[in-house]
């Protein structure tokens, strides 16, 4: 981490680095999964995942669900030795342990082990019990401060659940609703030829039930999931990508069977449209997006020591050279720390609750969809801001805190003729502040 909490290139280019090898790694480990499914040919299944425009996106961001995917698709290989022998279920255990240790909704897992539990031969019961005492015993050993400071953790669980649940995000939904949202990611990330192919998924699932049902599982339960939240974000759907791509793959190789030429014509034409979304999100991504622009704007336009009141996270302000400060969005106390400050950084609607009736200096408008949002630049005139003079301290003392209720002490204390604070009247001439005297018990009765 750099100075004052910001986190350095270094570290960020290594985060980014780690996301992008996870996700090379999960477009080997899809293709390992699915010449066990359908043959040689899931060689589209892993072209899919790779050029998906949701996972694309996702792996440009530092967080846990490219990595995530990767434990998911190492469980979902684990399973698939479940069976008599209870080594299956100890590399169940062990993926699942893994998973629910690097993000918590790794749990969403254990329906589909569950499922290929019940289906496979050997006892599932004793199975099961293995597996889940396999998981507790890896996520301690990969996640020990869960149990070392149970309390902090038990708290941060509960501050990301009651992010997803707190009320006033957006206007509610019904479940069906939020259901459909989630459904409608799979299409995004597949093209509309790998969706249009849903039917031919289905059928492909039905014939082989008891070897594609614990699969499918793992898509259904997890939009089931967080469909009960109204916060949606695509990338929550990126560990169970594989399964449908996997879907998709199987459904071309079912339709276009025995004609070799067919099945890569088939395979193109499905992987295209995801790789021209991709394409043309990279590209926008290389162009100045709007916090670029703004942040360049200021650094050119604004006098170093200037004060800045930013409602916008993550711009990157140089606080060595501005006085800083971010508040959070849509805070009501943001119009009088506006105030106080020389530059009110804003985006969005937020522009009509802070400085409205101040017309901006500078606005960065986006190119597109990927830029980010419309960022206002606003200076605050002179005339706006709230003046002080500042008030000589040498000598000054505080008055001493009274026991009992508090009032108002006796002494000469009152303001200075300049308006400054209280303090001690006549400041080293040695008179002091005193309380008032406690009533004795016998007279207050």
């Amino acid at each position: 981490m750099g100075a004052g909490g910001d986190p350095a290139p270094a570290a960020y280019l290594a985060a980014r680095a780690a996301v992008a090898f996870f996700g090379v790694v999960n477009v080997a480990l899809l293709y390992l999964l699915g010449t066990r499914l359908v043959g040689t040919r899931a060689a589209l299944a892993a072209a899919l995942l790779a050029v998906s425009p949701v996972g694309v996106q996702t792996a440009h961001m530092v967080r846990p669900d490219v990595a995530l995917e990767t434990l998911a698709l190492l469980a979902l290989l684990a399973f698939e030795h479940v069976g008599e022998r209870p080594s299956g279920d100890v590399r169940s255990g062990l993926a699942l342990g893994a998973a629910v240790a690097l993000k918590f909704t790794g749990v969403l897992l254990a329906p589909t082990y569950l499922a290929r539990r019940l289906l496979a031969p050997g006892r599932p019961v004793r199975g099961a019990i293995l597996a889940a005492s396999v998981a507790t015993v890896a996520f301690v050993a990969l996640s020990p401060y869960a149990v070392l400071h149970a309390p902090a953790f038990f708290e941060g669980v509960t501050t990301q659940i009651g992010y997803h649940y707190e009320e006033g995000h957006q206007p509610a939904a019904s479940y069906a609703a939020r259901l459909g949202g989630y459904a409608s990611i799979w299409p995004k990330a597949l093209g509309p030829v790998g969706a249009a192919l849903a039917p031919a998924d289905l059928a492909v699932a039905a014939g082989q039930w008891r070897r594609w049902a614990p699969l499918v599982a793992l898509p259904l339960v997890t939009a089931a999931a967080m469909a009960t939240s109204e916060i949606r974000f695509d990338r929550h759907m990126v560990p169970s990508f594989g399964v449908v791509a996997l879907l998709a793959g199987a459904a071309v190789d079912a339709l276009a069977r025995r004609r070799v030429a067919l099945v890569a014509v088939a395979a193109a034409v499905t992987a295209f449209f995801p790789l021209a979304a991709s394409v043309s999100y990279v590209r926008e991504l290389a162009r100045p997006g709007t916090r670029d622009l703004a942040l360049d704007w200021v650094e050119a336009n604004v006098q170093p020591g200037a004060r800045i009141l930013s409602a916008v996270p993550g711009l990157g302000f140089d606080k060595t050279r501005y006085e800083v400060l971010e508040v959070p969005r849509k805070r009501k106390a943001a119009r009088i720390q506006a105030l106080h400050s020389d530059v009110v950084v804003t985006a969005g609607a937020e522009a009509r609750t802070v400085l409205r009736d101040v017309a901006p200096a500078f606005v960065a408008r986006p190119r597109s969809p990927f830029a980010g949002p419309p960022i206002q630049v606003r200076l605050v005139p002179l005339a706006r801001r709230a003046l002080y003079r500042p008030v000589p301290l040498l000598g000054a003392a505080c008055a001493p805190r009274c026991p009992g209720p508090q009032r108002a002490p006796s002494s000469t204390a009152s303001r200075t003729p300049d308006g400054g604070r209280p303090g001690r009247s006549g400041a080293g001439s040695g008179s002091k502040s005193r309380c008032p005297s406690p009533r004795s018990s016998a007279g207050s009765s």
